[in-house]
């Protein structure tokens, strides 16, 4: 994945480097996490089954937002914090204690399933942490933009933003598809 984010860097910056690969993966990690907090994308949302006696996802390091919480084929209603009380509602999330807290006893000892948003793990050179090929052009041109001051040359800055907004578009048309 990295070697082929760099690449496409190299490319449209005509063989522009990074003193250093450390210094171009840091760049793609910020370019990945500046894209993957646009939005929230389809392709990273999964879902898992916890145990009744483990509501906890601070310890499960991939989880970034839970989305729905389901029991049996139907969702459970969820309550923002200041409504935690209210027992019209299934559950809450408690964001200090990262667990998901259940308002009534009556999903207690259940196996719950919990869509959520995960967190990919960071760009390394060796691994691919997400395997979606638009997602690789999207960081490769944010990395530009972030490495290729705007007052350099207004119309390479100007093109790389085009790019990246039609490459954003792109994958916009991909999360709807999903």
């Amino acid at each position: 994945m990295f070697e082929e984010i760099y690449e496409i860097f190299k490319l449209e910056l005509d063989g522009e480097e990074f003193d250093t690969d450390d210094d171009a993966l840091v760049a793609a990690n910020k370019a990945m996490r500046s894209v993957l907090t646009e939005r929230e994308w389809k392709f990273l949302q999964t879902s898992t089954t916890f145990a009744p006696d483990d509501l906890t996802f601070g310890s499960r390091d991939n989880f970034e937002k839970v989305i729905r919480v389901w029991y049996d084929g139907a969702e459970l209603n969820k309550a923002e914090l200041d409504e935690r009380f209210d027992t019209r509602f299934d559950y809450y999330i408690d964001h200090v204690t990262k667990e998901i807290m259940l308002i009534t006893d009556f999903y207690s000892g259940k196996d719950l399933v919990v869509d959520y948003v995960s967190r990919p793990d960071d760009i390394e050179l060796e691994n691919e942490p997400i395997s979606v090929n638009l997602l690789n052009v999207l960081i490769a041109y944010t990395m530009g933009l972030t490495y290729f001051r705007k007052d350099q040359d207004t119309t390479i800055y100007t093109i790389l933003e085009e790019k990246r907004a039609d490459a954003l578009n792109e994958l916009i048309d991909f999360n709807n598809t999903l």
